[in-house]
């Protein structure tokens, strides 16, 4: 990558990652990151297939759930405070 292709990358970068690359180390780090991704070019490929996800080619279903009724008293009897007949959570 050129230093012309990083300038432009930097502000991008420095915006997702909260990191702030104008000092000496964040470029440290911003070049060893670029040089660890750069790896990837020498990986050879040849005769492996691409990866297919199972949900780009078929629908995936959730399940049927069924509703059942519940009575007020029996969920908040569980709980340990009701004010109002709102749970209250407790204040640490």
């Amino acid at each position: 990558m050129s230093s012309k292709d990083i300038l432009k990358v930097v502000p991008l970068l420095e915006r997702l990652s909260l990191i702030r690359f104008g000092n000496e180390s964040g470029v440290k780090r911003l070049r060893e990151a670029i040089d660890f991704a750069d790896q990837l070019k020498d990986i050879n490929v040849d005769g492996v297939e691409p990866m297919i996800s199972p949900n780009e080619t078929k629908c995936t279903f959730l399940r049927q759930d069924t509703a059942t009724h519940t009575d007020k008293q029996d969920i908040t009897q569980n709980a340990k405070f009701l004010v109002e007949g709102y749970f209250v959570a407790p204040n640490q």
